[in-house]
């Protein structure tokens, strides 16, 4: 409750104040006092002041100064965060895997496997596209920051051994470089989505972000997939020289982005049955693809034949 009334009420009158005062170095007081000031308070009531710095954040995240704050802080958050990460760095040993290595491989095996099934399927059941879901799966894979902080709180509390502390920090530093691995090989590895497909029938999940915006009587439109420099020159000129025309993409800032400009932009996966649909691939006079992942790119371009034979695809390649 207190939460929320900071968030709602006082925390944007607040900066509404000290932006008003042009200042930009009392707004980054401002931000770091509202942290280190809400970590204090949590401490005080026997809470950790990670959580408190966490509330802090969360707090900030609901008022209109979020992206200000967030640029503000960027170089202290670098800093800070190589410290961290410095700091685990001491604390890795690998004689765990030595001494103990069955554990010390179930824990990471268990930390990597587990998060990136977890990840995958909780993005799924929110109505993430499967390739959107098993890629997010997969950078998520890894033992988190905050884990290593709770971890810390709870040695701290007698209620985790030294020897575990240090077979799990192990761990945890290990499912970090073995999930930053994964992330290089991730646009290679498409089992997973044949995996997600029927999931996403039974969880009732949409390839498609809002298959209820339907476009009205399309037909002879071109379909743009991918909406970055290129797609949003293209688009452009397809507005611009009055062509009907849908844009599939999988970046939601970008969504946003080309929504708030008028664009017909769709959260979608061309590959996904309910885009396809969606796009009226069909009837379209064009297929667009301006998509950086060549392996990507290849699997549009083989789900729209295995439905069109005959529409026209320009794909842009380096």
């Amino acid at each position: 409750v207190v939460t929320i009334l900071l968030a709602r009420i006082a925390m944007p009158r607040l900066f509404h104040e000290v932006d008003r005062t042009r200042s930009r170095e009392l707004f980054l007081l401002t931000v770091l006092g509202a942290g280190l000031g809400s970590a204090w308070v949590m401490s005080e009531f026997g809470l950790s002041l990670a959580l408190g710095a966490f509330l802090a954040g969360v707090v900030l995240a609901d008022t209109d100064y979020r992206e200000r704050a967030i640029t503000d802080v960027v170089p202290i958050r670098d800093a800070l965060t190589s410290i961290f990460f410095v700091s685990l760095g001491m604390l890795f040993d690998p004689r765990v895997f030595i001494e103990d290595p069955a554990r010390a491989v179930a824990i990471v095996l268990a930390l990597v496997l587990g998060k990136w099934i977890t990840g995958s399927i909780a993005a799924i059941a929110t109505g993430f596209a499967a390739r959107a879901s098993w890629l997010g799966g997969i950078y998520l894979s890894q033992f988190g920051e905050f884990g290593f902080v709770v971890l810390t709180i709870g040695a701290s509390a007698g209620l985790v051994t030294p020897d575990e502390t240090r077979l799990v920090v192990t761990a945890g530093v290990a499912s970090m470089a073995c999930s930053r691995t994964l992330m290089a090989f991730a646009p290679r590895l498409h089992a997973g989505e044949v995996i997600l497909r029927p999931l996403e029938r039974i969880l009732r999940a949409r390839g498609i972000d809002d298959p209820r915006r339907q476009e009205r009587d399309l037909g002879e439109h071109v379909i743009l997939v991918g909406f970055g420099v290129a797609g949003t020159l293209i688009g452009r000129a397809l507005r611009s020289a009055g062509v009907r025309f849908i844009v599939l993409e999988l970046n939601a800032d970008r969504v946003r982005h080309g929504r708030a400009q008028g664009y017909p932009i769709y959260y979608g996966d061309i590959t996904s049955p309910e885009a396809q649909h969606h796009a009226h691939i069909r009837e379209a006079k064009a297929i667009v693809l301006v998509i950086n992942d060549p392996d990507a790119a290849r699997r549009a371009i083989a789900a729209t034949r295995a439905i069109s034979a005959d529409v026209p695809i320009i794909c842009r390649t380096r």
